[in-house]
């Protein structure tokens, strides 16, 4: 059956949400990218925190960055009012791409201009790996991938299954060796911790 999502005119406009995936069905939602519960909870209408526009620059890259115009913008205008400028082109261009490293790239500039709630909720759909420090344990949470734990097993010193809480656990001092289990079974992947990276 044909319908508007699948119809060839709309492979240039999004028609899921870029928070949720579920499909966009007013103009309002289809021109931003993203629907009304999801643009409310994430706090995409809100004002930006802080834009952190080094982090921006680095996240997208320098052609990408300089596409925006933003050094241009800001003598000009106020940051929040560019970075709600730029967030919203972004959270369009991840609703139409929906996955890959490239929108893992716009999602950590989605952080850094201070949408961290809206970044964290795509993160989420994405399938990220999340890290947090535990005193001097490492916890990572991640999709559960086998090269991912065979690596662990074999060459991350400390390396532990805790089936409870369905994470991984690595002592602090083995953060290089699991950042490098990262890389190898999460390649292009986004990765949250106490800094947002792409592994």
């Amino acid at each position: 059956m044909s319908t508007y999502e699948n119809a060839p005119a709309t492979a240039m406009v999004a028609t899921a949400c870029a928070v949720c995936s579920r499909p966009l069905v007013d103009a309002e939602s289809v021109n931003s990218g993203v629907g009304p519960t999801c643009r409310k909870a994430c706090g995409l209408d809100a004002r930006s925190l802080f834009p952190k526009w080094d982090e921006v620059r680095a996240a997208l890259g320098e052609a990408d960055y300089a596409s925006h115009k933003i050094d241009a913008m800001r003598p000009l205008y106020d940051d929040h009012a560019i970075a709600k400028q730029i967030a919203n082109r972004l959270v369009y261009r991840i609703a139409c791409d929906q996955t890959g490293p490239r929108v893992a790239a716009m999602t950590l500039a989605l952080s850094a201009l201070g949408y961290s709630t809206l970044a964290e909720k795509i993160a989420e759909r994405l399938g990220a790996v999340r890290i947090v420090a535990e005193g001097d344990v490492l916890v990572v949470e991640a999709p559960r991938d086998d090269k991912f734990t065979a690596y662990c097993r074999f060459n991350v010193p400390g390396s532990r299954w805790v089936r409870e809480r369905n994470v991984r656990t690595v002592p602090a001092s083995s953060k290089k060796q699991l950042w490098a289990a990262i890389k190898f079974a999460y390649a292009g992947s986004l990765v949250i911790g106490s800094r947002w990276a792409v592994a």
